[in-house]
């Protein structure tokens, strides 16, 4: 099974992403033909959050899954937004500033997957959207995922994988490769190399579907799985069983 990313390939992506904050959910949009919205909504369908559950956005980017979860969660909600990066974080919290006063308590802190600022056994839900493939280590990951998570709670992951079958892998490989990042130029300014090119990296990386699901399966019980594109789409539901 492919491993996670190497320190140095992590730091260059983590780069890439920073220049894509302006521009990050026009690109998704175009290129994934409205299927990274999409498949939010039925990540967010599936999750079965309440209101006054207290979430974890994991790698939360802009901020466009954490909308999802406050209309869920509140009145009485917590919602912590994580990410590695700060810039990140401050685009988050510009973007959820309307929802101040809104009944749900937002927090914002960076950090890693594969270490986690928050105590055992904290969260009624953990969800990551389009970020468990930037991890060093996915194991770990998901270790901390669990940890934090109490007894009962929801890991919620949506991600883009690699088709199941080889030659639709390819396929989307020589999409995301040669396709993406011209296209993605349309938004960016005159002579901009196009930071979308590190996306390709990070697929080489990838698992495919059944992968991921099978892995996110050592640590939780699946509940329920849900694919689009032929699996270049891959949602899960997974229940935390015991203690960490």
């Amino acid at each position: 099974m492919p491993e996670g990313l190497d320190e140095s390939t992590w730091k260059g992506v983590i780069e890439e992403l920073e220049r894509t904050i302006p521009y990050y959910e026009r690109v998704n949009h175009l290129i994934t033909l409205g299927h990274s919205g999409k498949m939010r909504r039925v990540l967010i369908e599936i999750s079965d959050l309440k209101a006054g559950d207290v979430v974890l956005d994991a790698g939360c980017g802009p901020g466009n899954m954490s909308e999802l979860i406050i209309e869920k969660i509140r009145p009485g909600g917590r919602l912590i937004c994580l990410d590695p990066l700060q810039s990140m974080l401050n685009e988050a919290h510009r973007n959820l500033s309307k929802y101040s006063g809104s009944g749900v308590n937002l927090e914002f802190r960076k950090g890693r997957f594969e270490d986690i600022p928050l105590d055992d056994e904290c969260l009624d839900a953990v969800i990551t959207s389009y970020s468990f493939r930037d991890a060093v280590d996915r194991e770990s990951a998901l270790k901390e995922f669990r940890r934090t998570l109490k007894k009962g709670g929801k890991f919620l992951m949506l991600d883009l994988t690699k088709p199941d079958i080889k030659q639709l892998s390819l396929m989307v490989g020589f999409y995301i490769k040669w396709i993406v990042p011209p296209l993605s130029k349309i938004f960016y300014p005159m002579g901009m190399r196009s930071p979308w090119n590190a996306l390709h990296i990070t697929y080489e990386k990838m698992l495919t579907s059944l992968e991921l699901v099978n892995l996110i399966g050592k640590y939780f019980r699946i509940e329920k799985v849900e694919k689009a594109m032929f699996g270049t789409f891959t949602a899960v539901k997974a229940i935390k069983l015991g203690k960490s």
